[in-house]
């Protein structure tokens, strides 16, 4: 492992504190997991480890994409901790979006099957994973859905992406989207245990779960354009958004910072090509969305 700071402390003392970890990517083709602490972003600890997507809890995490390049990544590998490699899963496609429970139990990963973007023609898979057994859950498509009404909803082009989990691990939140580009997408909340999952309203994607469990931060489409999106924040109990006053189209799977506080990568451009910023931004709007921390996307805050 190599750290950008000769005088950081060992990977230990970092990661049994409050921390980020993150892809540290000084352009898109160079992905390593990447860990600073919450009280010094200016120091961070770069590992060995590549990924195209990772996300972690406080009981390990889930690299998504391991050899670190879109051509050649076809499976999900879990990590403890210490950042020790675990079990892997097979996910054959293209990495997208990854997210683990907090209890470090289950995973999921949705990939591209076609396509490379959601503003695109495209079809994805998304996969649920018993990292404590070991063991494959299943894909979503296979999950039986209810409308508002009760009723089961079936269509032959269904998508699912962007899973998020609920504290007791079992429960989550996922984006179904219906109709290819530019047909409805809906926020659905499921259970693992039955194999359920229930649609609770439209143009919601890639959901993330506030730590409190009262908010959803997520993509919301403007204008019905399939690749221009706005950040915005669902109160659960209303099922009402209000968008964020960062006013650029983002692309992303938000992070909570805390309770107040989101987190989302946009690229940018150098003279090698592209690169990736996190920016913060604030659920009340009251200060402007800034940058968090440069060369750097997929974050997941470890408390």
């Amino acid at each position: 492992m190599r750290t950008v700071s000769s005088d950081l402390p060992p990977l230990d003392v970092i990661s049994n504190k409050p921390h980020v970890l993150f892809l540290d990517t000084p352009d898109y083709a160079h992905r390593r997991v990447a860990l600073a602490p919450l009280d010094d972003l200016d120091s961070r600890y770069v590992t060995d480890m590549t990924c195209v997507r990772v996300y972690a809890g406080p009981n390990g995490g889930i690299c998504l994409g391991v050899q670190g390049t879109v051509a050649y990544s076809q499976d999900a590998r879990a990590f403890d901790t210490h950042l020790t490699p675990g079990v892997q899963f097979d996910a054959p496609g293209v990495p997208s979006r990854v997210r683990i429970s907090s209890s470090g139990q289950f995973a999921s990963a949705t990939v591209f099957v076609s396509g490379d973007s959601y503003g695109a023609a495209f079809s994805t898979r998304t996969f649920l994973f018993d990292v404590a057994a070991g063991q494959p859950i299943g894909n979503l498509e296979d999950f039986t859905v209810f409308n508002d009404d009760g009723a089961v909803m079936q269509a032959p082009d269904f998508n699912f992406w962007g899973t998020t989990f609920a504290a007791d691990g079992d429960h989550f939140y996922a984006t179904l989207g219906v109709g290819g580009v530019g047909g409805l997408t809906y926020l659905v909340k499921g259970d693992v245990a039955s194999r359920r999952m229930d649609v609770l309203r439209t143009n919601v994607e890639c959901p993330s779960l506030s730590p409190d469990g009262r908010h959803i931060a997520f993509k919301k489409r403007i204008n019905n354009i399939p690749d221009n999106w706005r950040i915005s924040v669902l109160d659960l109990d209303t099922l009402q958004d209000q968008e964020l006053n960062e006013t650029n189209s983002v692309d992303d799977q938000v992070e909570w910072l805390d309770d107040n506080h989101v987190l989302y990568a946009m690229p940018r451009y150098i003279t090698t090509g592209l690169t990736s910023d996190i920016w913060v931004a604030t659920v009340d709007g009251s200060q402007p969305p800034r940058v968090f921390l440069e060369n750097a996307l997929s974050p997941a805050v470890v408390r």
